[in-house]
């Protein structure tokens, strides 16, 4: 039998799709959630604090400003190493050396991540006093894990299996 003549056509394989990087506006907003966190960070030890922090957890009184400010920055930080990371993690499959502009973006998303690691050590230390060292090595380890891999994945390339 003729191929034109069988009842089914064969499926035809469809290539597959190269990841993008991510967008630019996105490593552009790596280091301003990095210096949005450093300066909520510094701000929360400026605004007036909590007298009774009890009542405040019972919602038996409104929350101070420090602590609408701490809540804020916490947020703020998780976002910042987010974005940055994800700009790093898009990255991996681009061929290196890396052009100019992901070079670029790359270290928009570093400046990023060392602002953001900044902000969460001031309140960390501000805020935990006493168990601040405890509180910033498991930060830091976790944050060391997290790199390796992205490092580790990322200069595998095109070579590992995806």
């Amino acid at each position: 039998m003729r191929h034109e003549e069988l009842p089914l056509k064969p499926v035809a394989d469809k290539p597959k799709k190269e990841p993008n990087p991510a967008p630019a506006w996105l490593a552009l907003a790596a280091p301003w959630l990095g210096l949005l966190t450093l300066i909520l960070s510094i701000l929360v030890f400026l605004v007036p604090g909590s007298r009774d922090a009890r009542a405040e957890v019972m919602h038996q009184r409104p929350w101070s400003a420090a602590d609408i400010v701490l809540t804020i920055a916490d947020y703020t930080s998780v976002l910042a190493v987010f974005v940055g990371l994800v700009v790093i993690w898009q990255m991996r499959t681009q061929p290196r050396p890396l052009s100019a502009p992901l070079a670029a973006q790359k270290l928009q998303a570093m400046v990023g991540l060392v602002l953001s690691f900044i902000g969460i050590a001031i309140i960390y230390v501000g805020v935990l006093r006493s168990r601040a060292i405890e509180a910033l090595a498991f930060a830091l380890i976790s944050i060391a894990v997290i790199c390796v891999v992205v490092a580790w994945r990322g200069s595998r390339g095109h070579s590992g299996s995806q």
